[in-house]
């Protein structure tokens, strides 16, 4: 029998701390045993030399076995051993993985990802962006492995057409220009600062005098650029909290074809798969 793996998560994120809750990458389980509460006890995990640093932090835990298979379920960044970004895996990347490291935001699985030629070095990827089973995907029925790789390759394609209509539908804010370039012109001053500092700290005497204060003055301009990022940020969020889009009341064909083959594919695995992860579309035609 295929058994699911089960994920328990804590969100920590912009002040405000969210009560723990299934990932929506869970899947139904077939049986509770796997599913504990688990907190970090405000520990923060980074990978350095195959050890552990601890700070302050909720984190992300994996509460799977430790070794089994998958599917990334959305794109996600891959990681190096060594914690280095090396690239991103798209929905619907098989793996197999065998054992868990703690990192500084979520558990990472050390993995294998299967590609044309075989399976690739080991990597590192992300708790919070699979759908992991137990157990040895060549040992599992190639019918239901096939359909759930299709299931999660439609599945991104759905999620990343929904984001291609939000986007357009978020520029029709009128404060999305200016909020795109007050980023831009913030960003843009924060690198000249770095530079600007960097270059007095190779100085002496009064150049470096004459610098410092070249570099105080920016920080004013750089001061005022973050006031006007703000103020914009404000309005932006303020004119989007009062025009929320309704993704049901738009009528987008694609998506519409891609939520419908999705939907033939998950009756084929309905028992394998998060429910969480349906997508309003497919709710709307039941």
């Amino acid at each position: 029998m295929l058994k699911v793996v089960i994920l328990l998560i804590l969100f920590l994120g912009a002040g405000e701390l969210y009560a723990a809750r299934s990932s929506s990458r869970n899947l139904k389980p077939l049986s509770q045993s796997d599913v504990e509460e688990q907190q970090a006890d405000s520990q923060d995990f980074e990978i350095v030399d195959g050890g552990h640093i601890q700070q302050s932090f909720e984190r992300i835990t994996f509460l799977g076995p430790k070794n089994g298979w998958g599917f990334v379920a959305e794109e996600c960044p891959r990681y190096s051993i060594q914690g280095k970004n090396i690239g991103s895996c798209s929905a619907g990347t098989l793996f197999k993985y065998n054992d868990i490291l703690p990192s500084s935001k979520h558990d990472m699985l050390l993995s294998v990802i299967r590609k044309k030629g075989g399976w690739t070095e080991p990597c590192l990827l992300p708790c919070d962006c699979i759908a992991a089973y137990d157990g040895d995907p060549e040992k599992v029925n190639i019918e239901i492995v096939a359909n759930l790789r299709k299931y999660f390759l439609l599945s991104g394609k759905v999620e990343n057409r929904k984001e291609e209509i939000l986007k357009k539908e978020y520029k029709k804010n009128p404060f999305y220009g200016l909020y795109q370039q007050a980023v831009i012109d913030y960003k843009a001053s924060i690198d000249v600062a770095d530079k600007m500092h960097q270059e007095a700290n190779k100085l002496t005497g009064l150049r470096k005098t004459k610098a410092d204060e070249e570099l105080r003055k920016f920080k004013y301009t750089q001061a005022q650029l973050q006031v006007k990022m703000n103020d914009v940020a404000q309005q932006y969020r303020g004119w989007k909290s009062n025009n929320p889009v309704d993704l049901l009341k738009i009528r987008d064909p694609e998506l519409e074809e891609l939520s419908s083959k999705r939907e033939s594919v998950k009756n084929k695995v309905v028992d394998l798969i998060p429910n969480e992860r349906f997508s309003l579309y497919d709710e709307n035609k039941k």
